[in-house]
């Protein structure tokens, strides 16, 4: 999911505190990242602006693509849970974690519907 640059970019300095050098790297690092998925893979772009104007619209697009239905109540079920909520990254997991979901050196992901 990607988020318009100048409230992302706002929100990452506010949140974490970054300079702008950092703050910028870290898009360009997360569009490089989405560039070499849409070439390997088949993925889906999602923008947080959509969710946030309609949220059955983007829960019908997401469910298209996973082929799987995602209830509005769902959606809105996720969106009470603040992102930065929790302990800051890396801190709590085991240092055989991957972070993602699966055991070490797993590039998985949970999703759960």
């Amino acid at each position: 999911m990607t988020r318009e640059f100048e409230s992302w970019a706002r929100s990452n300095v506010r949140t974490f505190r970054n300079g702008p050098g950092k703050t910028v790297g870290k898009y360009l690092s997360a569009l490089a990242g989405y560039d070499h998925l849409r070439q390997n893979s088949d993925c889906l772009l999602l923008r947080y602006e959509d969710l946030m104007r309609d949220a059955a619209a983007f829960g019908r697009r997401l469910g298209a693509f996973l082929n799987a239905e995602i209830p509005v109540e769902t959606i809105a079920s996720a969106m009470k849970k603040d992102s930065q909520e929790g302990p800051p990254p890396g801190a709590g997991r085991s240092s055989g974690s991957s972070g993602l979901g699966g055991a070490a050196g797993e590039n998985t992901l949970a999703v759960e519907f």
